[in-house]
């Protein structure tokens, strides 16, 4: 695992996810009513390969139908409402945990619009950054420096955040690799607001 042998990161907690059953566990842990309480333990719970979990959800819906089909490969329009439905109604309940919440995925490029989109499928490509307070892009350059970004860039990615009071020189922030804080530290900076009244 990547996060093996990091002192800086001993404390993250890992929980493999296989299934929306997984997902669920997860959720009642949090809120302290699962087999285990992990209510006020942690201060984040972050998702890694998002995008897979969705692929996952959607293969198992796929392996159930397949008996009934002709194709049993072809993965059908219903699979994909459901699989959204599933998801969506997760999303739903995550916002009810006090804690920040964490998606990471990978990117897609949407071919309608040009940009590039977090890299989800069907229906949760266009709907997951209203699920979201800030939608984080991470953009490596030419010389393989890495930057964060909460503003969006026509024609080439899509960002946003709901700090609308931080100024734009701000929504792009230098991330260097051994920097485990960045993204502790900026949380924090947006929890506490804006430190003066603009005119």
């Amino acid at each position: 695992m990547v996060l093996d042998h990091v002192p800086e990161l001993e404390h993250v907690r890992r929980r493999p996810v296989r299934s929306m059953l997984d997902l669920d566990r997860i959720y009642d842990n949090m809120t302290g009513t699962g087999r285990k309480n992990w209510k006020g333990k942690f201060g984040a719970l972050v998702l890694d390969h998002f995008d897979d979990i969705q692929s996952i959800i959607l293969d198992k819906l796929a392996e159930r139908a397949s008996d009934t089909r002709e194709e049993p490969d072809q993965i059908e329009q219903r699979e994909y409402g459901i699989m959204a439905n599933k998801l969506r109604r997760y999303l739903r309940k995550m916002k009810e945990i006090p804690v920040v919440k964490i998606l990471i995925m990978g990117e897609r490029l949407n071919e309608h619009e040009g940009w590039m989109y977090p890299s989800l499928i069907g229906q949760m490509r266009d709907q997951l950054p209203y699920f979201l307070d800030h939608c984080i892009y991470l953009r490596v350059n030419d010389k393989g420096v890495r930057y964060l970004h909460l503003n969006p860039k026509a024609g080439e990615f899509y960002a946003k955040t709901r700090a609308r009071w931080m100024p734009t020189e701000e929504r792009k922030i230098r991330y260097d690799e051994d920097n485990f804080t960045l993204i502790k530290d900026l949380m924090e900076k947006i929890r506490r607001g804006p430190t003066s009244k603009r005119k």
